[in-house]
């Protein structure tokens, strides 16, 4: 502000340049400081709010063949912020999809016309740290020569849709969440990419901040379009994503066995990484482990095991019991969220499988082993010694001391309560002392005089159900929406 008085002395010209080079997201303040400046900012502040309107969220949309609409769009905004670094920086939420024709296709000549002048103007126009002049032109040679089809049509070929969007990685300064949704082929060729971006970001002097992409990045999520093998080259593109510094929130949607996560350029832990979700998921322990490894503090943990019956011996490999000992093996002084639930119950009893032994429903072992662990939220079938016999186990046992939070997820009887919450009034205090709230979901095991009871030992219980019409009715005692202050959604 000491040399805020020499800017009313400069030419109006100059004025106007300082102020459309400015930062978007410094513009408005910038406006806010005089009424001279606001006079000058006016058209660029209106178009400001116009952009960042229209580019603070983007999808981009390929349907891999002849394109619609939407995926000549796709192009057309990939050349308007490769060739705009103004327009580069609003971008903070990316969607990579792919998809079935969703409206009527552009015309062959049109679509060949219109996606050749946007990689023209690409092509001609583009600079980046990460690409060079002689690696744009092969790009451009092999797009311009593989997108031709025997009728003289343009078409989008996996490998025109991968450079396409290695190309778009490259020019997201601001991006704080990247989403990738069912990419029949993400490649290699991605994966070098990201690899790229993130070791030059790292060698780069600090002048060079505002041309780097990726630096902002805080969440990726990736869900995968085959759940039993990684045909989509989902594994190199996490394990790349991963050694970016800025990263925290990894999502995984639809990871099966197939997915071994054994492609690391570098086997020491560096990923700064603290929460890790997974929906959808059956993935072996050894290749979880190799996922932890690189983790270097793991906080929020969630996991929706899909698949809980996979047959012989196999199942130690995918068990809950084989999943929570590779946490507390990577994570037991560090993990403070643990959301664990599977569809074990309702698949047993859909396939009518009769006994299931012990070795494959469990037992998972005790919970007690995390020493931070603060909230628990689970299936709580996960706690049972026997499906067939329906044997749970009792909670006093098994959850950890440091325990404040827990979620029971699912209908439990009133008989299964009482055996998992056999002595836990008188017990708390010495195995339990922090444990202040459990939720019920989906069922109101206890009658209110148990609640009383329970509250008077300084232990709030929250009971909720749906009833036939869609109310929830229970014994509702806050209105948290979850737990632990930790938001498990997904965003596909």
């Amino acid at each position: 502000m000491a040399t805020f008085h020499l800017f009313p002395n400069l030419p109006n010209e100059i004025k106007l340049h300082i102020i459309e080079t400015a930062d978007p997201e410094d513009i408005q303040n910038f406006a806010l400081c005089c009424k001279q400046v606001y006079d000058l900012a006016g058209k660029t502040l209106s178009q400001h709010k116009t952009d960042k309107n229209i580019w603070s969220d983007l999808s981009f949309c390929f349907n891999g063949g002849y394109p619609d609409k939407d995926c000549i769009q796709a192009f057309l905004n990939l050349s308007d912020i490769a060739t705009n670094s103004r327009l580069q920086r609003y971008p903070k939420h990316v969607t990579m999809t792919h998809r079935i024709y969703s409206g009527p296709l552009v015309s062959p000549s049109s679509s060949q016309i219109k996606v050749k002048e946007a990689w023209d103007t690409i092509s001609q126009a583009f600079v980046s740290p990460y690409i060079s002049r002689g690696e744009m032109d092969v790009w451009y040679n092999n797009i311009m020569s593989h997108q031709i089809d025997h009728h003289g049509a343009f078409y989008c070929y996996k490998y025109e849709l991968t450079t396409t969007l290695s190309l778009l990685l490259t020019l997201l300064p601001n991006v704080e969440r990247i989403t990738i949704d069912c990419l029949e082929q993400l490649s290699r060729q991605m994966a070098n990419m990201i690899h790229t971006i993130s070791r030059i970001n790292q060698d780069s002097p600090p002048f060079m901040s505002n041309r780097l992409s990726l630096t902002k990045l805080l969440e990726v999520n990736i869900r995968s379009c085959s759940p039993f093998n990684d045909e989509c080259g989902v594994t190199g593109v996490l394990e790349a994503f991963m050694t970016l510094p800025s990263l925290q929130v990894l999502r995984l949607g639809g990871v099966g066995p197939g997915y071994e996560f054994n492609k690391w350029l570098d086997s020491t832990p560096h990923s700064n990484v603290t929460e890790i979700h997974c929906t959808r998921a059956a993935l072996k322990a050894r290749n979880l482990t190799r996922i932890l490894e690189h983790v270097k503090c793991l906080r929020v943990f969630s996991y929706d095991h899909e698949t809980f019956y996979l047959g012989g011996s196999a199942w130690r490999k995918f068990s809950p019991g084989a999943i929570l000992e590779t946490l507390l093996q990577h994570a037991k002084t560090s993990l403070t969220y643990l959301n664990y639930t599977t569809n074990a119950r309702t698949r047993i009893e859909a396939h009518n499988l009769g006994y299931v032994s012990r070795t494959r429903i469990g037992p998972v072992g005790s919970f007690r082993g995390f020493e931070v662990l603060k909230t628990l939220r689970l299936s709580h079938i996960i706690l049972f010694e026997d499906v067939e016999e329906e044997i749970p186990k009792k909670l006093v046992d098994e959850l950890p001391a440091s325990l404040e939070e827990l979620e029971l997820v699912e209908e439990i009887s009133r008989e299964e309560a009482q055996v998992m919450f056999a002595d836990m009034l008188e017990m708390k205090q010495e195995r339990l002392p922090n444990l202040r709230y459990i939720a019920f979901e989906g069922s109101v095991p206890f009658d209110e005089e148990t609640v009383r009871a329970y509250e008077h030992a300084g232990l709030m219980l929250d009971c909720t159900i749906e009833d036939a019409i869609g109310r929830r009715v229970g014994f509702k005692k806050t209105g948290q929406v979850w737990l632990g202050g930790v938001e498990c959604r997904w965003w596909f």
